[in-house]
């Protein structure tokens, strides 16, 4: 091809027509021009088509990750609405009766109240995507809006879970753990005055208060299960 080019120049370089010579000169950068042009395009395609079978398996791993997460959430809220029972239950018991039966049903209500637990979802393929440079340039702009807010939702309500283990660790185990049997509240050296106490008193209700904060404080819960949702029916969308 390149020979064939050179020809038709020397030919009209030969021929000393200056006007047909500086129109097959246009003409020819024209083509290369072209050429080049149709070579990044297609170069722009290949690469375009590779990102987004990359692109296309992530989003099939968030799918199946967020799939699980959704579950382990509802797990998890299962456990954390228990806790709330039991503390509900407990405060209608005051003022509280140190007849046996009663501590009995106390010693059975406490346990458990001094768990606490950390929502820790996967997210080995959301943050996949959203490092690579691909991310910025998603064609599903709904879908990359929501993962771009998936760790804020996230924070916000592991904030409320982090505050009531913070709560549990440093002021509601050690009262329990210095004066009383976790699992028998009539242990002959409890002191039974204690159950009467402002202080146990206000233990009870705060923790009520940060566990139902948990469940409902702010929507942070409801927010986290809206975005979960959503994630999965965008990533339905793209993979069907």
């Amino acid at each position: 091809m390149l020979k064939f080019f050179r020809r038709i120049r020397r030919k009209l370089i030969d021929e000393g027509n200056l006007k047909r010579y500086l129109i097959y000169a246009v003409g020819e950068i024209v083509l290369v021009v072209l050429g080049i042009l149709i070579a990044l395009s297609i170069n722009n395609w290949n690469e375009n088509q590779k990102n987004r079978k990359q692109e296309l398996n992530y989003i099939v791993e968030i799918n199946n990750e967020f799939k699980d997460n959704k579950s382990e959430l509802i797990k998890l809220k299962a456990k954390h609405e228990k806790i709330l029972n039991k503390c509900e239950a407990i405060i209608e018991l005051f003022p509280i009766s140190t007849e046996e039966s009663v501590l009995d049903t106390l010693s059975k209500h406490l346990e458990g109240t001094w768990n606490y637990y950390i929502y820790t979802p996967k997210q080995n393929a959301i943050n996949n995507l959203v490092s690579q440079p691909s991310f910025q340039k998603m064609r599903n702009k709904e879908l990359k809006k929501i993962l771009d807010l998936w760790k804020v939702v996230l924070n916000n309500y592991q904030i409320t879970e982090i505050e009531a283990k913070d709560f549990v660790f440093n002021y509601y185990d050690p009262y329990f753990r210095d004066n009383f049997d976790y699992y028998d509240m009539s242990h002959p050296r409890t002191n039974l005055e204690l159950l009467q106490s402002f202080k146990y008193i206000n233990l009870i209700k705060e923790r009520e208060w940060i566990q139902n904060n948990i469940l409902t404080g702010d929507d942070n819960l409801e927010n986290l299960e809206t975005t979960i949702d959503k994630i999965i029916e965008l990533t339905e969308k793209e993979i069907n």
